[in-house]
């Protein structure tokens, strides 16, 4: 089993995100907090989702791509493009939505980027819970499938947050 791994890199105000390998949310939380600050920061102009060496995301690791390209079509009226050449993961993107959020596209002219690694960034890292939490509102708010998909989820992990407070 291949681990996962996220790498960026930043040219003319774009942001190139490649994601590689099994991405489950127990690797994820680097990702988010580098999303959270990107989003933030407000200074990169358009976004590239690569995920040609994705083997398998899961529902939290969509759901901050997600976050990444609402945030696009909502400050920036521009989509987010997700480079998606293999056809189980286009599925998946497309059952969820990701179409209305994102251009999607099977085919794409890697440009020579040098790529640095997501590194962990303790000062801006959330807990498990709350990540887990925001990820699967985004894809709740997107359609009602998800909706429908998720929000038992949702509804379990706000009360197991509040009881915890």
């Amino acid at each position: 089993m291949t681990t996962g791994n996220y790498k960026f890199a930043v040219f003319n105000k774009s942001l190139f995100v490649k994601l590689s390998g099994r991405l489950t949310y127990m690797i994820s939380a680097n990702f988010d907090s580098y999303i959270q600050r990107i989003v933030s920061e407000k200074q990169i102009i358009t976004g590239i989702v690569d995920l040609g060496e994705a083997s398998y995301l899961d529902s939290t690791n969509l759901g901050i791509i997600a976050k990444f390209a609402i945030y696009f079509l909502e400050t920036k009226n521009e989509k987010v493009i997700i480079y998606s050449p293999d056809k189980n993961i286009t599925v998946v993107l497309k059952a969820m939505g990701f179409d209305d959020i994102a251009e999607i596209i099977e085919s794409y002219s890697e440009k020579a980027l040098k790529y640095k690694d997501i590194s962990q960034d303790s000062t801006h890292m959330r807990n498990n819970e709350e990540m887990i939490l925001d990820a699967h509102t985004l894809l709740c708010m997107m359609n009602d499938k998800n909706r429908k998909e998720f929000q038992n989820l949702v509804e379990m992990i706000k009360s197991d947050i509040k009881q915890k407070q």
